[in-house]
Formats: C-alpha cells, structure tokens, sequence
C-alpha cells in the first residue's frame, strides 16, 4: 500500500496499453535512485511488473481510494492440484527414488530409527538426514515426538 494516490489521473493499466509517459512527482529523488542504479530508466517500471507478471501467469490488480492506491499481485497456490482442488504436498517439487524409498520405509513403519534406514537403504547418515530433512521441507513428513521415542507421520 502506498500513501497518497497514484501519480496523475490514468492507472497503472493505462501505461501499459497506451503510449502514455510518466512524470516524475521528484526528479531529485528520483536521479539519486537512478545513479545510485537503484533504479534502471524513469518510466518503464509499471510496463515491466505487468509484462513479468503476464509471462509468470501473476494476476495484477490495482485499488485507488481517496487516501491511497495499492498493487496486488496473486499467483496460483502451487500446493494445490490444478485438477482436483485437493493440497498435493508440493506438486511441483520432485521426488527422487530414494525420497520415495525411505517414505516407503516409513509407511510399512513408522517408527523406524535413522540406523534402521541406513540398513535398510544402504545409505550414510548423512545421506538419510538429508532426505529426512527434504521430506519435512516438502511437507511429506512429520516427526510426533521425541528422537528417541517418537515416530514419522507420513502426510
């Protein structure tokens, strides 16, 4: 949200769509920024959100009231399934053989200790904390309890 209103009477929109150019409100803020390279040209940043937002399929939407004007950005929830709607752990993450072994191993039981999977697997300690570590990343699994006592919740 940004105080005030936008800078004249077109929206955000219509810089966009038609031939119009801005106006700097203050040109000595403004030089500072650009010299500073905090900013990369005068007049071509509200062309650039929209283009960037249109080629990431980021829906724009742009509020005036009589005290301030704001710029939404919505995106797709990537944790939900385009299809069914229904939470899909993090669909665009992707599950390696071993991720999806070690979710095996703790399905059949859950309660099985990091040695237990090392032998099972084949694989290091490390390598096990790792894919451990990646599963609760991406939301596949839980740890209810302790280390010692505790066991995997597999989502």
């Amino acid at each position: 949200m940004n105080p005030g209103s936008f800078a004249n009477e077109f929206e955000p929109i219509d810089f966009v769509n038609r031939d119009i150019h801005s106006f700097l409100r203050n040109e000595t803020i403004a030089r500072v920024l650009y010299l500073c390279k905090d900013v990369e040209t005068f007049g071509s940043g509200i062309r650039k959100i929209y283009s960037l937002c249109n080629t990431a399929g980021v829906e724009i939407k742009y509020e005036n009231t009589d005290t301030d004007f704001k710029i939404e950005f919505s995106r797709i929830d990537r944790n939900k399934s385009p299809l069914s709607g229904h939470e899909n752990g993090r669909i665009n993450d992707h599950i390696s053989d071993l991720e999806q072994a070690v979710l095996s191993c703790l399905r059949e039981e859950p309660g099985m200790t990091n040695a237990e999977l090392i032998v099972k697997t084949g694989k290091s300690q490390r390598t096990i904390t790792r894919v451990l570590a990646a599963l609760k990343g991406k939301g596949l699994i839980t740890r209810i309890g302790s280390n010692k006592t505790g066991y995997w919740q597999v989502k």
